[in-house]
């Protein structure tokens, strides 16, 4: 069901979804990279008052090639994106007066964005969890806690000069920069489709699966911050 298609805003009203959804879907008439200050929240509204979050004004840029890790669900066509995003791995079981809110800010005055929302006969019992951690520019090492997450974008990459990364069974392995994009790409080869073809991801991210991962530590030189946005 569409619940937004504008031009000229540069955030959307509060979009409210009381039906099963699995995800949403995404589209803007621009590039994928041409992506830069649009970040999406959302949120069940629970009738006990207490909200569930489910992200949290995270960038599209980012979130959209995570969300489809194994699956090339981010396709860009003539110039325009459309993008599936999965909120859980079934549809989100709502209670009576409970409803689904999604923002998104950062938008570009001339683009046309739209936002529609795909319904599920299976429901599950919890929605997916994501979240942004944050290696700020003057910092040079950093450990992040990451477990109980199963997938990693990493954007920054490029001023990252070595990756630790601390495995469930207490074995610490060390990777520098292109060792990790190799372990990545095998992983999962397809960043997004671009006219039919496999992209692969720019130098810039690199996404690869933490699910056996508790600690990842970095490495970086120079002031570019870096950003790990995380699934759960």
């Amino acid at each position: 069901m569409l619940h937004y298609s504008e031009t000229a805003k540069t955030k959307t009203p509060e979009i409210k979804i009381s039906r099963p959804i699995v995800g949403l879907l995404i589209t803007a008439d621009q590039a994928f990279s041409a992506f830069s200050n649009e970040t999406i929240m959302v949120e069940i509204e629970r009738s006990t008052g207490s909200n569930t979050n489910i992200i949290n004004y995270v960038p599209l840029s980012a979130i959209l090639p995570l969300s489809s890790h194994g699956i090339p669900n981010v396709i860009e066509k003539d110039g325009s994106t459309r993008a599936f995003l999965p909120l859980a791995n079934g549809a989100i079981k709502l209670a009576e007066n409970e409803t689904i809110k999604v923002y998104m800010e950062g938008l570009k005055a001339g683009v046309t964005y739209t936002v529609a929302s795909i319904e599920s006969p299976y429901d599950v019992p919890a929605p997916y969890k994501y979240e942004v951690k944050t290696m700020n520019s003057d910092e040079t090492a950093k450990e992040f806690m990451i477990q109980g997450f199963n997938t990693l974008h990493l954007s920054g990459f490029s001023s990252v000069t070595q990756i630790f990364l601390t495995y469930n069974n207490g074995v610490k392995a060390k990777y520098d920069p292109s060792e990790l994009l190799m372990l990545a790409e095998t992983d999962d080869p397809v960043f997004l489709i671009k006219d039919g073809l496999s992209i692969q991801s720019p130098t810039s991210a690199v996404i690869f699966s933490v699910e056996d991962v508790s600690v990842v530590e970095l490495i970086k030189s120079g002031s570019t911050p870096v950003y790990l946005t995380l699934k759960a």
